[in-house]
């Protein structure tokens, strides 16, 4: 038996077992965490799918523009650039 999610791939029936727990807890949690925090209450009637793809999207936002400014601290227009980066920080804060 040969079970795989994603790149992360098991073999024996306790892991695969593991996984589906996991995987399992994982999709439970994004059903409850729209209750949990009003924030999120516009997802209580939404898949756990929707909720999960708005996370992920504002995490690689998050990522992305801490990369970017950590860079940008070390760049020799440093000044007009982080200038630039919190315009956009504002407005992107001001979206949301």
């Amino acid at each position: 038996m040969f079970w795989e999610l994603g790149s992360y791939k098991v073999r024996m029936k306790t892991a695969i077992e593991h996984l589906l727990n996991l995987t399992n807890t994982g999709h439970a949690l994004m059903k409850i965490l729209p209750y949990e925090n009003e924030r999120l209450s516009a997802y209580q009637d939404k898949s756990p799918q929707e909720l999960r793809h708005t996370l992920s999207q504002q995490i690689h936002k998050e990522v992305f523009f801490a990369t970017l400014v950590s860079k940008a601290q070390s760049s020799i227009n440093s000044s007009a650039l982080l200038k630039a980066l919190q315009a956009l920080a504002r407005s992107d804060a001001q979206a949301a």
